[in-house]
C-alpha cells in the first residue's frame, strides 16, 4: 500500500490495543515517523465491563502521510450545550451573539492606544477596523462605558474536531446500517476519515473492505473508489450494499475481479487465460522464463 500511494496521499490504519503498539513501529519504519501525524482515539463505547482492569472501550487508528504535502481538510463538530448556552444576547433580526474582550491590555505585542466614542483604552485593533466594525453592527457598548466584539454564533463553523473521537458509536444490534459483517465499520466513521483526507474525485483505496464500509462512504461523499477483499463472501455483500443503497450495478457501474470460477466456467478458458486464473488464484505473478510455468514466492511448477 506504501507502494502505490500518491507522494501527496494519506494513510490510516485502524486497531485495538491488543497490538497498537507493534503496529506503530512497524509504521513508522513504513513510512518514516517524521510523518507520523495524529493518534486518533475512537471511543466506541461508553462503559466495558471488565473485572479485574480497566474497561478498554477505544481503539487507535494511526493517521501517517507520505510526504509533508498532503491533503488535510479540517472537520468541525457541533458545539456541546454548554458552550451554546454562552450566547445568551440577540440582535433586533434574531442572531445569537456572545461578547469577546477588545482591549490589549496584557496582550503580548502591545495594541493601538485611542479613544473611540469616548472610550479611550489599549486595543487589538487600529481605529480603521474600530470603524469598520461598528459599521458592521458587530460592537456592543456596555453600560459601563466599554466595547466590545460581537461573536455570531451563526458565523462559527463548530469545534475543531480533535484526536479523540468520542461521537461516533459503533455498530449495534439495532442499527439500521448493521448487515451482520463481524468488523463492520459505522458510516460516519469512515466517512470522517474520507472527508478530512481527500478531495472529490480522488481515489480511495480499502485493501481490507469486509463489507464494504469504505465504499459506501467514498460513493456518498463522490470520491472514485478501489476495494479489495480476500472473501468472496465480502465482495458479495460489498455488491449488494451498492446495490442497496446507491442502485449501482456490478458489470455496468463497477467490476468485481478474480472471483471463484465453476468448472464449467474454467473449462472453457483460453489455455494461458487459464494459467493467468491459476496463478492469482494461488497468489502468484505469472511466470515469463518459460511458457507453461507459473511462480509463487519464486518456485517453479
Amino acid at each position: 500500500m506504501f507502494r502505490v500511494l500518491k507522494s501527496t496521499g494519506s494513510f490510516y490504519y485502524h486497531c485495538d490495543w491488543h497490538a497498537s503498539h507493534y503496529v506503530k513501529i512497524m509504521l513508522d519504519q513504513i513510512f518514516d515517523a517524521n510523518y507520523f501525524q495524529n493518534e486518533i482515539i475512537w471511543k466506541r463505547t461508553t462503559a466495558h465491563s471488565d473485572s479485574k482492569t480497566f474497561g478498554n472501550s477505544h481503539d487507535s487508528i494511526f493517521f501517517y502521510t507520505k510526504s509533508a504535502k498532503f491533503t488535510f481538510n479540517k472537520i468541525y463538530q457541533p458545539y456541546s450545550a454548554e458552550y451554546l448556552e454562552r450566547f445568551k444576547n440577540a440582535d433586533k433580526d434574531g442572531r445569537k451573539w456572545q461578547d469577546d474582550n477588545l482591549t490589549a491590555k496584557g496582550l503580548a505585542g502591545g495594541g493601538y492606544e485611542y479613544e473611540y466614542k469616548g472610550t479611550k483604552s489599549l486595543w487589538r485593533c487600529p481605529p480603521e477596523t474600530m470603524k469598520k466594525l461598528d459599521k458592521e453592527n458587530r460592537l456592543h457598548f456596555t453600560r459601563t462605558g466599554g466595547i466590545r466584539l460581537k461573536r455570531y454564533l451563526d458565523e462559527s463553523k463548530g469545534l475543531p474536531c480533535q484526536s479523540i473521537w468520542d461521537d461516533i458509536s459503533t455498530i449495534n444490534s439495532q442499527s439500521s446500517e448493521r448487515v451482520g459483517y463481524p468488523t463492520q465499520k459505522p458510516i460516519p466513521l469512515l466517512e470522517r476519515i474520507i472527508t478530512a483526507s481527500s478531495n472529490k474525485s480522488d481515489i480511495i483505496l480499502d485493501t481490507f473492505c469486509g463489507c464494504g464500509t469504505t465504499l459506501i462512504s467514498a460513493e456518498k461523499l463522490h470520491r472514485k473508489w478501489i476495494g479489495i477483499d480476500i472473501s468472496p463472501t465480502a465482495c458479495r455483500v460489498m455488491s449488494q450494499r451498492l446495490w442497496d443503497i446507491f442502485k449501482l450495478n456490478e458489470g455496468k457501474d463497477f467490476t468485481v475481479e478474480d472471483l471463484h470460477k465453476s468448472e464449467s466456467e474454467l473449462r472453457i478458458l483460453p489455455h494461458f487465460e487459464f494459467q493467468n486464473w491459476a496463478c492469482i488464484a494461488l497468489g502468484g505473478i505469472p511466470n515469463k522464463r518459460k511458457t507453461g510455468d507459473f511462480g509463487i514466492d519464486g518456485k517453479l511448477f
